[in-house]
């Protein structure tokens, strides 16, 4: 029973994850209809994705024939002020036909109107979701033309959509137009051919295919190239289903995982099946004599049948007990963005049917050589033999068995010991950072506040002071991201005296201090101080990757300490800047792939002092637990702007 229990409660979890997650309907209208349009650079025959700009989202729904609709949406935290309370949302930025891609109708009120999605900076609208509506307002049905503020500007309250409606971002608490970029970012982004930030997303037109799609993008891109050669230059876009973007690999690992939890439950129902010959070679003469007084072989056979199946079903009740438990102690362990919002495993109808159908099978299975050792067996010989014909039988059934065991448990062994050397080779990754006792949250003031590079600049040294003064912190830093958090941004480097060749990087925007605060070894030269300001000339720190990919001529990295390239345009000085550190490669975007080391696009770090940031990570190092040290550091923030908060 335990057997089974074990086998059966991994299949029924694993199951429940994969019901979820590939064979359900997606949580939108006739979602397989839906398509999100990726863009993506190739670079030296590799694929790096970006999405898109908004002139290239322009030009593609123009050009485009097999979509219903396309439409941009960006997602975003805002801060929500309402009667004097602030709160972090997530808010989505859209475009004409977003609710109507998603077949959303407003509960009260409406939604945008093509005018009002597209203007810039000319309809401060926003649309609440309905656990918003529900949370902020106590559900007033008179909530529509009353005004909030968004990122301390004031917007006017347009409809409400009903609970069933949760966006793309499954979970979404508003909807604002798209032309009112200027909330979270310069309204220039709108203009701007290579600022590529916007997720697109898109609905077929009925009988439209996806190789249809992917071949007119790839035309539009084409004559997107020869228009504009400096801003799409290897520039394409793919079209990708909904579900295959939301699982992505996700959903390849499920299937590997059910694949072994098959294996091992076949593994299992071997065991239990051996057990049960043993168990029947035992009982040879108990099931001989009933033949003889006038039992039908068939019958016998069906007796063990009977106890195999009830055998199962209570190996299932156990199953079952285990699978619920363990799913209730996993899937809050489970890291955010691994599945879908919306997947959430349970023991469904569908689950459970499908594990009756599998112990039916294993119960049958189990039972079927006793059964038919039983019913096969030569009563008289049996008799006379004293069982030991039976036997011989059943050891040799057994050893089929045996074997059967032996060559699913060395598939499962081979297979459980690549994962485990997988697993062992990502705990002793070396980061190449000291993140030990490291705490992270994210700060950004309001724009109204801090409109300008000056101000911003302040506003992270208060913010330094003041953190940096909370009991228990020994070190504190300031970052446009950090590492594993992925919110890096870039554009294009050029050498000065080779400025047709455009390299990819990835930008970073430090604070001084920062490299030290973290343990980052350098090769040469320094890191930033605070005499690094805007009246200093440009200066930048950049990895051992980024030396071989823009002076491959250097044979060692540390000799880029003095060297110059311009960090956009190469025709406006002031992107001018002069390598005064380098540092050794570490691992910053994830632990399984050296993404630092990619050449085709290495990174760069400048100060924060020559180039403000407004979404701004904290970094702090403290013996104390978070528990202890997050109220301080809020208060801290508090100090500096009570409409700043600090979010995780």
């Amino acid at each position: 029973v335990l057997t089974l229990g074990i086998a059966i409660a991994g299949n029924t979890a694993i199951f429940s994850v994969l019901d979820e997650a590939v064979f359900r309907a997606l949580p939108f209208p006739d979602h397989e209809e839906l398509v999100f349009v990726n863009g993506y650079h190739e670079v030296d025959g590799e694929r790096a994705v970006r999405m898109a700009s908004v002139p290239e989202f322009r030009d593609w729904q123009s050009a485009s024939r097999s979509f219903e609709m396309l439409v941009g949406v960006d997602a975003n935290s805002l801060t929500l002020t309402s009667d004097g309370q602030s709160e972090r949302i997530v808010g989505e930025l859209v475009s004409e036909g977003y609710f109507r891609m998603l077949e959303g109708e407003a509960l009260l009120g409406r939604t945008f109107s093509p005018e009002e999605a597209s203007t810039p900076d000319g309809h401060p609208l926003v649309v609440l979701s309905h656990g918003l509506w529900l949370r902020r307002f106590g559900a007033d049905p008179g909530v529509v033309g009353r005004t909030l503020q968004l990122n301390s500007r004031a917007f006017t309250i347009l409809g409400v959509m009903p609970d069933s409606f949760q966006g793309l971002a499954a979970g979404s608490d508003a909807w604002l137009p798209l032309g009112m970029m200027s909330v979270v970012a310069g309204p220039q982004t709108l203009e701007r051919r290579g600022t590529r930030f916007l997720p697109v997303a898109g609905r077929l037109k009925e009988g439209a295919t996806l190789e249809q799609a992917q071949a007119e993008l790839d035309g539009i891109a084409l004559e997107l190239q020869s228009r504009y050669p400096d801003a799409h230059e290897d520039r394409w876009a793919e079209v990708v289903p909904f579900r295959t973007s939301y699982l992505g690999d996700t959903g390849r690992l499920l299937w590997v995982l059910f694949a072994a939890g098959s294996l091992l439950l076949a593994l299992a129902a071997a065991n239990v099946a051996n057990l049960l010959l043993v168990r029947s070679s035992a009982r040879t003469r108990e099931l001989t004599v009933r033949r003889a007084l006038g039992a039908e072989g068939r019958r016998v056979a069906l007796q063990l049948m009977t106890e195999s199946l009830v055998l199962a079903a209570l190996g299932g009740v156990v199953g079952v007990i285990l699978a619920w438990w363990g799913l209730s102690a996993l899937i809050p362990t489970i890291p955010e963005g691994v599945l879908p919002s919306w997947v959430e495993p349970g023991l469904s109808p569908m689950v459970l049917g499908f594990t009756a159908v599998v112990l039916t099978f294993v119960g049958l299975a189990a039972g079927l050589f006793p059964a038919a050792a039983s019913a096969g067996s030569d009563l008289a010989g049996t008799l006379k033999a004293g069982g030991r014909g039976s036997a011989v039988k059943s050891v040799r059934a057994q050893q089929v068995f045996v074997v059967t065991q032996v060559a699913l448990a060395l598939l499962l062994l081979v297979g459980a010991g690549l994962l485990t050397r997988s697993f062992r080779a990502q705990l002793m990754v070396e980061p190449g950072l000291e993140i030990d006792g490291v705490y992270v949250f994210r700060v950004e003031p309001p724009a109204e506040s801090y409109p300008d590079t000056e101000s911003l600049r302040r506003f992270t040294e208060d913010i330094l002071r003041e953190v940096g003064s909370v009991p228990g912190v020994t070190s504190v830093a300031a970052s446009s991201d950090f590492p594993f958090r992925g919110r890096s941004s870039g554009s294009y480097i050029v050498r000065p005296d080779d400025v047709e060749n455009l390299i990819r990087y990835h930008r970073h925007s430090v604070s001084p201090g920062y490299f030290e605060h973290l343990g980052t070894e350098f090769l040469a030269g320094r890191g930033f101080i605070a005499a690094d300001g805007p009246e200093a000339p440009g200066v930048a720190v950049v990895t051992e990757v980024m030396v071989r990919r823009v002076f491959p001529e250097l044979r060692d990295p540390a000799s880029a300490v003095g060297q110059t390239f311009f960090a956009g345009r190469p025709d406006d000085p002031e992107n001018r800047a002069e390598i005064i550190g380098v540092i050794r490669d570490v691992r910053y975007r994830n632990l399984t792939q050296d993404l630092m080391a990619d050449a085709n696009s290495p990174d760069v770090f400048f100060s924060t002092r020559q180039v403000p940031i407004r979404s701004h990570e904290i970094s702090l190092r403290s013996d104390a637990e978070l528990g202890d040290i997050l109220p301080a550091a809020r208060r801290a923030v508090a100090r500096v702007d009570p409409a700043a908060p600090l979010f995780l």
